[in-house]
């Protein structure tokens, strides 16, 4: 059986020229992020990957313990919004990454985290309608197959919208206003559902079910519909 009471969290953060604004308010969510993720009960393991144009694999699978503070040398926004290669690229990492661990020390549960302020605009391998279709099939495989969970916290548009397009949940989504409170309110909101969801199993009715935004800015789904056409 897989390794009880341990999570392996992967977060996807875009670092587009749209993020420069609140550069220092991510840093700051992230870190405090980090830091209340460390207080919580339970192994974990990180991996960071930020994207723009182009991804980068920050680090990866690293215990919390040793994830280095986010800061203005290391998160640098500018660019355009590659979010499906990015996305593709981290599933598939950990996928090969896990498959290759002993049973016993495979994490029992895996969340990714995708925080971005835009759509996806410029990715080149999973293009158009045709990367869409394919980015979805991944991501529902390893929802049904391997029960990962996908958390889709975005600004600008309809997060559960994109996230339901994806393959998602769209209850796994959170919309958030582009703005220091919003940015605060939605880092906060996902480290407490990601702190609940270590603890035990997801909520059926949602990742943030039963959280209330801790700023007017965040919105948290009402229901898990949407239109996916």
């Amino acid at each position: 059986m897989p390794k009880a009471n341990s999570t392996d969290i992967n977060i996807v953060l875009d670092r587009s020229s749209s993020m420069d604004p609140l550069r220092d308010t991510t840093i700051a969510g992230f870190n405090e992020f980090i830091l209340t993720q460390r207080m919580t009960p339970g192994d974990a393991r990180c991996s960071l990957l930020t994207f723009s144009d182009t991804y980068a694999l920050v680090y990866d699978a690293i215990p919390l313990a040793d994830v280095p503070i986010l800061s203005r040398a290391n998160y640098e926004p500018g660019g355009w919004t590659a979010l499906w290669d990015s996305l593709a690229f981290l599933i598939d990492r950990a996928g090969e990454r896990l498959a290759a661990m002993v049973e016993v020390e495979r994490p029992a549960k895996v969340v990714f985290l995708i925080l971005t302020d835009g759509e996806e605009n410029i990715s080149k391998k999973y293009k158009g309608e045709p990367g869409r279709h394919a980015l979805k099939k991944k991501v529902e495989h390893q929802r049904s197959k391997y029960s990962w969970e996908f958390v889709y916290i975005g600004a600008n548009g309809d997060a559960m919208l994109a996230s339901e397009r994806l393959g998602m949940n769209p209850r796994n989504a959170l919309n958030y206003k582009a703005d220091i409170r919003g940015m605060q309110g939605a880092m906060r909101m996902t480290s407490a559902g990601t702190s609940r969801y270590r603890g035990g199993a997801a909520p059926s009715g949602g990742y943030f079910v039963g959280l209330d935004p801790d700023a007017p800015s965040v919105v948290v789904p009402s229901s898990g519909k949407a239109d996916s056409k």
